[in-house]
């Protein structure tokens, strides 16, 4: 695990727009903000309702910003920071409310790792 916890939050951010640097010039406007908006929306729902419902809205739109697989990344960075072995089925994640600090510590990082990716794909959607 590293010690920076921001900075494994922003590392994820980063991988979660990596896709993009693959697009068209013409393709890569378009999907940005696309992801932008979306990320916008997981934001929102992570600071209002909570870590669950985040998972929760990520189920309903698996097909929307696909590429940027948020829930694997998202996942990844809870595993390697909260010591869990999640797995993208809703039961594993259920698992964070046992212990509140963990539950707490995870909406944090949540929050912060969509910041990074939200301010990355729109500098990318121009």
């Amino acid at each position: 695990m590293e010690n920076n916890l921001d900075q494994l939050c922003f590392s994820k951010s980063l991988e979660i727009v990596k896709y993009l640097k693959n697009l068209s010039d013409q393709n890569i406007k378009k999907k940005a903000k696309d992801l932008e908006n979306f990320i916008q929306k997981l934001l929102g729902i992570v600071q209002e309702d909570g870590v669950f419902a985040f998972f929760i809205y990520l189920k309903a739109n698996e097909n929307t910003c696909k590429e940027a697989k948020i829930e694997e990344k998202i996942i990844n960075l809870l595993n390697e920071t909260l010591d869990k072995k999640l797995n993208e089925n809703l039961a594993s994640i259920k698992s964070l409310g046992n212990d509140i600090n963990k539950l707490l510590l995870a909406k944090s990082l949540i929050e912060k790792t969509l910041i990074y990716a939200r301010y990355q794909a729109k500098s990318m959607g121009g």
